[in-house]
Parts: C-alpha cells; sequence; structure tokens
C-alpha cells in the first residue's frame, strides 16, 4: 500500500493475521515454501505505483530466487547488493582469520556466493533424503583444524546450520560459525541454538 506526501512514498506490507498460525505450520514442514512465498512477494513489490519523481528505487539483499531479478516491472528500479563484503570485512578482524574455511549448505549456496569468497578455502555440504530424513553430507573439501564458516542466503528453522555443524564437527573442524543474510526463525526455533535451554552447546555456532 502506498501513501503520497509530496514526494515521499511510504510502502507497508499488510499480512492477515488469523493466517498466521497455518503459513508457521506450512513453513516448518516446508523447506522449500520460501521460493512460493517470495514470488508473491516479489510480484507485490513490482506493483509499486510509480512516483511523482518518477520509478521507486529498492534495494534487495542477497536475492534469495535469482530468477525473481526479471520480475520487477517498469515502475520499479531494483538495486541488487549483498551481505557479503560486511562477513569479509568481520572475518578478517578475527584473530584466526588465516585459518578461515568457507562451508556451503548446498550447491545453491556456492553458486550464490563462491565468486565472492574465492579467496577462502571452501567445504561444500550437500542434503540428501533418506525416507524422511535430512542427512547432510560433505561433498567437497576438508573442514580438520579449521575455523569453518557456514554461509547462506536464508535460513528458516536452522535445521540445516545444526546438521551442517554436526558434520563439519564430526570431520575435525575446530570451531564452527554461521553468516545468513536473512534468519525466519519461526515458532522461536532460534532457541534451539541456546545450550542453556537445553538444546546442543553450538555456543561458537553465531
Amino acid at each position: 500500500m502506498a501513501s503520497f506526501r509530496g514526494t515521499q512514498k511510504n510502502i507497508l506490507r499488510f499480512y492477515c493475521e488469523e493466517m498466521r498460525e497455518l503459513a508457521e505450520q506450512v513453513v516448518a514442514c516446508n523447506d522449500d515454501i520460501e521460493l512460493g512465498l517470495g514470488s508473491v512477494s516479489w510480484r507485490m513489490l513490482s506493483n509499486i505505483p510509480i512516483s511523482r519523481s518518477g520509478p521507486s528505487s529498492l534495494v534487495i539483499f542477497d536475492i534469495h530466487a535469482l530468477q525473481e531479478r526479471f520480475y520487477f516491472g517498469d515502475p520499479v528500479l531494483p538495486c541488487f547488493e549483498s551481505g557479503i563484503p560486511l562477513l569479509k570485512s568481520r572475518l578478517q578482524e578475527l584473530p584466526d582469520s588465516q585459518n578461515i574455511t568457507i562451508a556451503f549448505p548446498d550447491d545453491g549456496a556456492w553458486k550464490r556466493f563462491y565468486k565472492q569468497l574465492q579467496h577462502f578455502p571452501v567445504v561444500i555440504c550437500n542434503k540428501v533424503r533418506e525416507g524422511e530424513q535430512r542427512i547432510v553430507r560433505i561433498k567437497e573439501g576438508d573442514p580438520k583444524g579449521r575455523h569453518v564458516v557456514i554461509v547462506d542466503d536464508l535460513v528458516q528453522s536452522g535445521g540445516t546450520l545444526i546438521e551442517c555443524q554436526k558434520v563439519l564437527a564430526a570431520h575435525g573442524a575446530a570451531k564452527v560459525s554461521a553468516y545468513a543474510t536473512h534468519g525466519i526463525f519461526p515458532n522461536k526455533s532460534w532457541k534451539k541454538f541456546q545450550p542453556d535451554n537445553g538444546g546442543m552447546d553450538l555456543s561458537n555456532l553465531r
């Protein structure tokens, strides 16, 4: 919804509170649901009314579905940015910056970010399903003795992060941290990262 005050325009997104419980159930059960919800969001934003001064500028960090770049109409001038430069600056400040290895939880994350992080050693993980169980395995790279930083664009419940941490630790990673541009964490699922609440000791996973 857009409101005009001179040349200023504010965009507000509204959600139906009555559908929140259903939406959270769907997200908790389906890892791919964000693709559909994301498509709806891009269509909404693409239909922003043109302002008095021309098309509206829209800054998007680490867009999840790359094909969504082409969904924006003429009223919108999208600007695609990334949070990875900020991550690289932070990693360079760490006392063990020379011992950093980047881990990608799947091929999708690798395709998005490997060019920006190509100066680091890399571990590529792979998610496979065996029945109803999702298993993370190392596809490429060696985390042994390294401070491994898992990098992804979007995290929902954090289940994949935890499974990655397990497999990296099992293969000798000295320390595991994590970075994601967009964190969803429905139903307070972020609490599973708190060891004092009975969860795993993931104090190194940030």
